[in-house]
């Protein structure tokens, strides 16, 4: 019987995704890596980081930006770069064929959403980012505001991706995706 989400969130078991020196990269079938930097794909297999899969979890979300990397599909698996949102949809870069497509997310009773895939690598990658363009500019943020603000919801979804789920975890995450405290 279907759920809430008809594509898995939490923990990602896909094996889709691998740790590199430019960010999470996606395994694309023919075994290379890639990574979405300025408006294209870039190569990045020898630059993967040998240890283990990466800690990658899937995220519903009301709303992506360019950048964010979703799923569309599970069976195959199917991720898009997002280029830009639209009212309906999203104009994306297909990391396994290099094709620029539009996708427009089902529609459920309750919400509407995509699923964004989120590391807290790449959480930590960002926050070095900001950190070096803020010192860059002079100000530097207070240790509060350099805390991945995502990493909650991360956290949650952990066993989420092994097929268990307590309600407390569900109503945690529901909340945080749509805006609202618990």
């Amino acid at each position: 019987m279907p759920g809430l989400f008809p594509i898995q969130i939490g923990c990602d078991v896909s094996g889709t995704f691998a740790l590199s020196l430019y960010g999470l990269a996606v395994i694309r079938p023919d075994g290379r890596a890639v990574v979405h930097l300025e408006g294209g794909l870039v190569d990045v297999t020898l630059f993967v980081l040998c240890g283990g899969a990466p800690e990658v979890y899937r995220i519903p979300a009301t709303e992506v930006f360019p950048g964010d990397l979703i799923v569309t599909s599970d069976s195959p698996i199917s991720l898009l770069y997002v280029l830009e949102q639209t009212k309906i949809g999203v104009r994306g870069l297909d990391p396994f064929t290099g094709n620029i497509v539009f996708y427009v997310a089902p529609l459920n009773p309750f919400f509407n959403y995509f699923v964004r895939v989120q590391s807290i690598s790449d959480l930590l990658f960002a926050e070095t980012r900001e950190l070096e363009e803020e010192a860059e500019e002079g100000g530097i943020r207070d240790r509060e505001d350099r805390f991945p603000r995502d990493l909650l919801p991360l956290l949650l979804l952990g066993s989420l991706g092994q097929g268990t789920s307590t309600s407390l975890t569900t109503l945690v995450l529901l909340t945080q995706v749509l805006g609202r405290r618990p």
